[in-house]
Formats: C-alpha cells, structure tokens, sequence
C-alpha cells in the first residue's frame, strides 16, 4: 500500500526546521522497515503568502507498506511525536497529513495553485475529508495548506535536489563554522551543483543565517554527485547527519502557471510599458511605474536594495521600454497605486529615449542659458540671445539589450531558476526509487535515536 505524510509549519522565526524533523521521523520509519518510494520532497509553495516563517517549504514522504498496518493508530502516534517537536511561538500552526493510496487530479491541482495563490483552509479542509486521508492539526491549522500542497506535488516535470546537512544540538544558535572555500569551488566543480556562492556580493548562499539546526544546503541536479559534492566539503563542526530532498527549488515553478494577476501576494508575470523613469527612494529601493499591455491599469514595480546589481538594470528602463515582470503584488503599497516586487524582468523592446535640453548656441555650439520666463535663450560666451529658441531633444545612447535579467544569486527566491540550470531545465529528468542510503546518512552518536510506539 502507497502511503504519504505531509506536513508543514512546524517552524517559527525563532528555529526549529520542517525538513529536520522530517530527517529525524526519516530515521524512525527506517527502523519500522517501511521501503522509500520516493525521496523526501521539499516543496516551495507561493513564497508571497503573508504568514508564512521562512521559505514557506514543506515537505512529503511516500513510502510502500503492508496493507495489513493500523493507519489511524499510525497517524495518531505521528502526530503526536510531531507537534511535540513543533515550536511554541504564535506564528507556528503545524498540519499533519497521512494519505492512503492516492487522491486523483484534484490534489494536483491543489498543489499547482498553491504556488502561486494564498488558499485556505476550508478549501483544504474540502479535499481532505475522504476515508483514505487521515489529518490533524494545531493553531489555525495554517500547516495543512502546505502539507496538502507536498503531498500533491510530484515534481512530475523539472525538479533539483538539495542535500542538508544538521548541526548537533549543542552548536545551534551559536555562529556556524564553515569553509568558505569549500562552497566557492562547489559551482565551478562538476558536480553540477548552483547557487552555492553569490560572486557578486561574497555570501555563501549555502549557508543560513537563522537559528535554524541547518549547517548548510547544497542544490545540484543530481542526489548522487551531491552526495560526491558533500564528502569534499571541509567540515569544521560535526552534523547529526544529512538529506537529500527532491525538490522544485531553482525550477520557476510558480511562474510557469502565472498570470498577469494584480491581487495582492498573487505570483504574476504581467507584460507592461514602462511609464516614466526610474526613481531611488528611501532604503535604497530602485521604483518606476509601469502600464498593464491588457488593459491599460498602472501600478508601481519595486527593485529592492538587496537585489544590488539588478537595480542597475531597472535604473535603466526608459518610458516606452515593453517587458515582462515576474513577481507579486505586496499586500499595503506607500501609495495609490499597488506595488508589484520585481523577482524576474525580461526586457522585450529597448524604446528610443529623448532628453529636451537647452539649445546650441548658432554660434560656438555651446548650450544656450534661458534668458527669463518666455524669453528665449542666450548665449553668456557669446552674447548672443533668440527669444525664439527652445529647448531641443538630444536622443540618449541605450546600453540596455533586449534579455532576461536577474538578482544576483544571494537574493534569489528559493524558487527562482539561476541562470546556470536554464539549459539542464529542458532536459527531461527521471529517477529511480531509491534505497535508504541514497537520501539518508544519520551518525547516531550526535543524534537522538527516537521510537514511536506502532507496529
């Protein structure tokens, strides 16, 4: 029999991580004999929803067992064992979900549209009251979305996979112990990993900053030269152990369904001209307005100061430029208009740009000065005066080319494809059911051996 746990929301800003507890249960079935059929999943749903902690991920196990067990008593035991674990801390509202056999293609659906919409419970509640679907939940009952959303996404089509390794319980919330070097050469290696280092900025981008139990994360497109990748990785402080999870990280998943949305935390890709040119405001935010191709509505994109070089490519949209802007609407905007956060710009037409500058001087060429309020110009070398002068357009060069454009690596979305996989991402991928070993490596002298009472 296929069974599938999903949960999620067992997190807060303060620790705790979805995915270790998921290494931690990952052990206890192990013992219980259950054969994987997948790997672990780490789904990144909507990263725009309001309450989500961190990179609003959850996570799904599937495995083969006997017919013949107790799934209600299973699930009961689960859950208990998780919500223990869960933090304490207003913001956490764990879900937890145990599917026998499978849903149909509502599930799937459910899933897809959590990538890019903000769904609810009831509508969540609505697909898990089915006599296979055993689910529990505390708080609000927030997690449920998400773990719904794990268990319906198969990443059927593009997918990646990260392994994470977990800091022992006495190193956690102290600052990490890391070979920087290690993680710089991890891109350039081949073992296919990205996203490991920002070059731009220096940060290691596999390293949290969190008080979180994670040491690191490294994403590739293999779990097997992952696994390669970590073993040459200089450790500088022992791990409980570390996972490999499928995932749809670097994959722009939640764009490939987007619309052109204006709805507050919606993922959009909206195609739009831009209005006037950019401006710099308080915090260093790059803003500009732009107008809607389908129907004409305007509305404020931001480039935030974290996003470093991008900015300079959005200070350098000009009024008519066309594009098509990927992100969301945020939900309170500064001002009249919403304001979409730019995650993706592709620039499709670099308009012409004109400047109304002061006119020549007949003379010496030089610019005029205004002689006075409807009086013309004068030249002071010169002496020269037109009251019949204007002000006279000067075409500006354009460096920009028509292309899609990026944050450096250190501000991308979990979700957001690097530039490094857009080639790899065409290819069809396939996986083999793995075996324990393939995803899971416990040292059980710095980790809890845990039990739970089912058979």
């Amino acid at each position: 029999m296929k069974v599938t746990l999903g949960f999620d929301d067992t997190d807060s800003p303060l620790g705790n991580c979805t995915t270790h507890l998921a290494f931690s249960l990952l052990s206890i079935l192990k013992e219980k004999g259950w054969k994987p059929l997948d790997f672990p999943r780490l789904i990144r749903n909507n990263p725009n929803v309001p309450f989500k902690t961190r990179g609003n991920g959850s996570v799904a196990l599937t495995f083969l067992v006997p017919s013949s067990l107790n799934f209600e008593k299973i699930h009961n035991e689960l859950s208990t064992w998780l919500f223990n674990r869960t933090a304490d801390h207003e913001m956490t509202n764990p879900g937890f979900i145990l599917l026998v056999g499978e849903l149909g293609s509502e599930l799937s659906s459910f899933a897809q549209r959590a990538l890019i919409k903000v769904l609810t419970i009831d509508e969540t509640i609505s697909l898990l009251d089915h006599p296979s679907v055993y689910y529990s939940f505390k708080g609000t009952g927030q997690g449920l979305i998400g773990s719904l959303a794990a268990i319906g996404n198969e990443l059927k089509n593009d997918f990646t996979y990260e392994l994470l390794a977990y800091r022992i319980a006495n190193n956690r919330g102290t600052k990490r112990r890391i070979d920087r070097e290690s993680f710089i050469r991890l891109d350039d290696s081949s073992f296919q990993t990205f996203s490991s280092y920002d070059s731009d900025t220096g940060r290691i981008a596999s390293v949290p900053n969190g008080p979180d139990p994670v040491l690191y994360g490294i994403r590739g497109e293999s779990a097997n030269l992952l696994i390669s990748a970590n073993s040459v990785i200089k450790q500088l402080e022992k791990i409980e152990g570390w996972c490999v999870f499928r995932t749809n990280q670097g994959t722009d998943e939640h764009l490939v369904n987007a619309f052109p949305s204006l709805e507050p935390y919606e993922v959009s890709l909206i195609e739009a001209k831009v209005v006037n040119e950019p401006d710099i405001i308080a915090g260093g935010h790059t803003i500009l307005t732009l107008e809607r191709s389908s129907d004409g509505s305007q509305f404020h994109a931001l480039a935030y100061e974290p996003s470093k070089s991008f900015r300079s490519t959005v200070k350098e949209l000009r009024p008519d430029d066309r594009l098509i802007v990927g992100g969301s609407i945020r939900g309170v905007s500064p001002s009249e208009l919403p304001t979409f956060n730019i995650e993706r710009l592709d620039v499709i037409e670099v308009a012409p740009f004109s400047r109304l500058v002061n006119p020549p001087c007949p003379s010496c060429n030089k610019r005029m000065e205004s002689d006075g309020v409807n009086a013309g110009y004068k030249c002071k070398k010169c002496k020269i005066k037109d009251p019949s002068a204007t002000k006279v357009p000067v075409f500006e060069s354009r460096s920009l080319e028509k292309g899609r454009y990026l944050p450096p690596i250190g501000a991308h979305r979990h979700l957001t494809m690097p530039f490094s996989r857009y080639d790899l991402a065409k290819q069809k991928k396939t996986y083999s059911t793995p075996q324990w070993s393939d995803f899971l490596s416990i040292d059980f002298s710095h980790a809890n051996k845990e039990h739970v009472d089912f058979e």
